[in-house]
């Protein structure tokens, strides 16, 4: 290698770069040989633990190591060592071959040999055992099994062999060896091995296998249980009033409870007392209960007195009737000296009730009742005086007095009915018409039946006119409602002021009527008269056999009729009406639209605000109308008149008999007419227009292309844009570019040829006719001086018209002056927009001033719409055909 300046900055260059690299070779080496600590056996053995170092054991070291060795670590000693091999080319400037291994010292701690991270100070200094530590880290010693420790900085118990901790909700904790909070635990806690909260909403189990199964619960301690749960409106000892609990505090389980020990009295009703508070409950009881027994041996010996006393007046209340109120008064006094002693007079009475042979007692202590004798036992109260029988008298009543309303019972009733003594009844027996009866509701019947029954002398007459007789074997009818009627075999008038008249007849509600055999007035004040009628609905009306009328202002009338909506209407013989507002008049008509209206026969009616009038017309489509027979109309705002017409289709009209209109606002007028297309219109006997925006005016008229129009009795128009004109007209959109002249009626060709020179062109004939071959080709030039009409002027001069193409939009220096177009008047072809402008030309040169004038006298020819030939220039426009008969101005003189 050459020494020169460049090799020699670039050798300085790269031996300071390979000194910086032995040196980090040197340290890397370094540390990777720096023996490991031995393990620390205790708190303070080891510096990584003293100065908050981390010392793993192989099995994390080995987790660790493994991806950085392969990932990091031997990516970059390649690099390295391909970056050394470039310096050992500089081998007079490096003493020897630099190399590192760094992945052999990780590769065997990750193996399973000690390796122990060093502790740097905070100036960075490495930290040994004996050195102060100021290094900022926690310590975490991973020796313990399956335990886990927290508390002065240290975390034990990490990484070893265990069943993991589940918290499977939101808010919940576990933290133990297989503690474990479910799914539906929320906010739950669980603390310690094989503790679990399943189910419990808020539920802590803290303790080894301490379990909660209820919302709100707590367990504590080992194998504790809490199942109670949440508790609503339980009766509580010694408290009147439903309690209510959110959960139970459990510290055991069945047969393995826990005492509670260390516990202050209680100072609220809420609070828990201890065995001190219980025991003085217990004292205070006890010294009550000795004072309650000597009230009991006091009582005990003032009722042996009080039996002695019973026992006297029992004997005496047998022999003198008359001392029972004396006896009353000493009772009285018995009964409140033992109410002195006891100071409980319910108590005394039920004392006294064990005591056999009792005759006279109280039921209560209230006094309110006396029994005499005992049950099975009755006690004869004789010598009664007579009580009062006074509105509000509380007097007993003797015999006599019961015998007297006896008595007067039996004469009030009639016939033979009699009291009798033994039993205190009144023996029945009526009699009316003839006959007996025991009974009084059988005497009413019989009087009821005879009033139905009784016949009449009519006045002046002198002969016998039923007015009133009913015969069935039916219930009676039933007038419920306030001030309602109810006549007829099991009429039935239910609301007030109703009026149910009729066998079956039902008057339901308010101010109803029904009137005939199972006629039925509903709700509203509806109104059902014949036979098997239906009303139900306020004002609802019902008449014929049997009409149906349903909704407020329904009215049905006739048979087999059936309205059913507010104001709804069917009159005549079988009508269905089922809209608001809709109405059928006539014979088997049809109303399903609201508004709508069916009259005549068999008409039916589906659309809205529609109308069929007539027989057998069907309206489908909403707010159309038909009227006549036999037509249809399925479009909306469709109009049909005549008989047979179908329409199809929205906005259309048609008029006449076998009349079709299929197609959108089309309109087909006409005994046969047909308009089958989009705005097509066929006006006429047999007239026909198929296609969009088409018309077909006159007897047989026919237009078969789109914007097609057929002016005239058989005129056939037959492409796109086509016109035909007059009686038996052909033209097709073809033929009309080609000549662009339009059919004229056959009579004013030949009139207007008659006065044409020889020489021009002769009218086309009609389709059905055969074409005459042309003698002689001619060319352009002749056919347009051929065709050129002769007009002759006032004095007789003759002189050729030739028509002129429009106007140029740009100024020029003809001699010809520029004449406004005239647009054709509105019509079938007024879309193209054509105009025609016509100039007088000079016949020859050297005429008088005044022949001069008259030749440059401006004739305008004003084309019929469906005529007028479209602007062109050139020999073509010149062609003019002798139907366009120009208009001329006379010259002024």
């Amino acid at each position: 290698m050459l020494k020169t300046s460049a090799n020699t900055r670039y050798a300085r260059k790269n031996r300071a770069r390979s000194k910086r690299l032995v040196l980090s070779t040197v340290s890397i080496s370094a540390m990777a040989a720096l023996p490991a600590h031995a393990a620390p056996v205790a708190a303070n053995g080891a510096v990584v633990e003293l100065c908050s170092g981390v010392q793993l054991p192989p099995s994390v070291v080995t987790d660790i190591m493994a991806p950085v060795i392969t990932g990091i670590v031997e990516p970059l000693e390649g690099s390295l060592n391909t970056q050394f091999g470039r310096l050992d080319l500089l081998t007079p400037f490096t003493a020897t071959t630099i190399k590192t291994d760094l992945s052999t010292p990780l590769a065997a701690a990750a193996a399973g040999e000690p390796i122990t991270l060093q502790v740097l100070a905070s100036d960075g200094t490495l930290v040994g055992p004996a050195d102060p530590c100021n290094a900022a880290a926690d310590s975490f010693t991973l020796r313990e099994s399956q335990g886990m420790a927290i508390g002065g900085n240290t975390i034990s118990g990490l990484g070893n062999a265990g069943f993991a901790a589940s918290a499977g909700e939101v808010g919940s904790i576990a933290f133990g060896n297989a503690a474990l909070t479910d799914a539906a635990s929320v906010n739950a806690i669980a603390v310690g091995n094989g503790a679990r909260v399943i189910g419990a909403q808020g539920g802590v189990a803290i303790g080894d296998d301490a379990a909660v199964e209820a919302e709100g619960g707590v367990a504590l301690g080992r194998g504790a249980r809490s199942t109670r749960g949440v508790r609503a409106g339980y009766q509580a000892f010694g408290l009147a009033q439903g309690q209510n609990s959110v959960g139970d505090v459990s510290l055991g389980t069945t047969g393995q409870e826990r005492q509670l020990t260390n516990l202050a009295a209680g100072s609220e009703d809420t609070d828990a007392v201890n065995l001190a508070q219980l025991r003085g409950v217990s004292d205070d009881l006890s010294a009550n209960l000795e004072f309650v027994s000597t009230d009991l041996d006091a009582l005990s010996t003032a009722v042996g007195q009080t039996s002695a006393d019973v026992a006297l007046i029992s004997s005496d209340l047998g022999a003198v009737s008359v001392e029972v109120g004396v006896l009353s008064g000493e009772f009285d006094a018995v009964v409140g000296q033992v109410g002195t002693l006891s100071g409980d007079v319910a108590a005394v009475s039920s004392r006294l009730d064990d005591f056999a042979g009792e005759a006279l007692s109280y039921t209560d202590a209230s006094k309110t009742e006396l029994v005499l004798g005992e049950a099975g036992a009755a006690v004869a109260l004789t010598n009664l005086a007579t009580g009062s029988l006074a509105a509000g008298s509380a007097d007993a009543i003797s015999g006599g007095q019961m015998n007297d309303l006896g008595v007067s019972l039996a004469t009030a009733y009639g016939g033979t009915s009699v009291f009798d003594h033994e039993t205190g009844t009144v023996a029945l027996n009526i009699e009316f018409g003839g006959a007996s009866y025991g009974d009084m509701q059988s005497a009413f019947d019989a009087v009821a039946l005879s009033m139905n029954t009784q016949t009449g002398t009519g006045g002046g007459g002198g002969g016998t006119n039923p007015y009133f007789n009913a015969q069935s074997t039916a219930p009676d009818s039933r007038a419920e409602g306030e001030d309602s009627i109810a006549i007829g075999p099991s009429a039935v008038a239910m609301g007030e002021s109703a009026i149910a008249t009729g066998r079956g007849a039902e008057a339901r509600a308010g101010g109803s009527v029904a009137i005939g055999d199972a006629a039925v007035a509903g709700e509203g004040r509806a109104v059902s008269i014949g036979y098997a009628n239906v009303a139900s609905g306020n004002g609802a009306v019902a008449i014929g056999d049997p009409n149906f009328a349903t909704g407020d202002g329904s009215v049905a009338m006739g048979r087999d009729n059936s309205a059913t909506g507010e104001g709804a209407v069917a009159l005549g013989d079988t009508n269905i009406v089922e809209g608001d507002g809709a109405v059928a008049l006539g014979n088997r008509n049809q109303v399903s639209g609201e508004a709508s209206l069916a009259l005549g026969h068999t008409n039916v009616t589906e659309g809205a605000d529609s109308i069929a009038l007539g027989a057998r017309n069907t309206v489908v489509g909403g707010s159309s109308l038909a009227i006549g027979r036999d037509n249809e109309v399925t479009g909306d705002q469709a109009f049909a008149i005549g008989s047979n017409v179908m329409i199809s289709a929205d906005e259309t009209l048609a008029i006449g008999n076998n009349v079709v209109a299929s197609g959108a606002r089309a309109t087909s007028i006409g005994n046969g007419a047909q308009a089958e297309a989009i705005g097509a219109s066929a006006l006429g006997a047999g007239a026909v227009a198929d296609s969009a925006y088409s018309l077909a005016l006159g007897e047989q008229a026919r237009a078969s292309g789109q914007n097609a129009s057929a002016l005239g009795a058989h005129a056939n128009a037959a492409g796109q844009e086509a016109l035909a004109v007059g009686e038996g007209g052909l033209r097709s959109a073809a033929s009309r570019r080609r000549s662009g002249r339009a059919h004229m009626p056959m009579r004013k060709l030949r009139r207007r040829s008659a006065r044409m020179p020889k020489r021009s062109v002769s009218p086309r004939p009609r389709s059905d006719a055969p074409r005459r071959r042309p003698e002689k080709r001619r060319s352009r030039s002749d056919l347009s001086r051929s065709r050129a009409p002769t007009i002759r002027s006032r004095w007789g001069h003759a002189r050729t018209q030739t028509v002129a193409p429009p106007p140029s939009t740009k100024r020029s220096g003809s001699p010809k002056a520029r004449i406004p177009s005239a647009r054709s008047p509105s019509g079938p072809m007024s879309t193209s927009s054509r105009r025609s402008t016509a100039h007088a030309t000079r016949a020859a040169p050297g005429r008088s001033p005044a022949s001069q004038r008259a030749a440059r006298t401006t004739t305008r020819s004003t084309w019929p719409s469906y005529g007028a030939p479209r602007a062109k220039s050139g020999p073509r426009w010149q062609r003019v055909w002798a139907a366009a008969r120009p208009m001329t101005r006379r010259p002024a003189r």
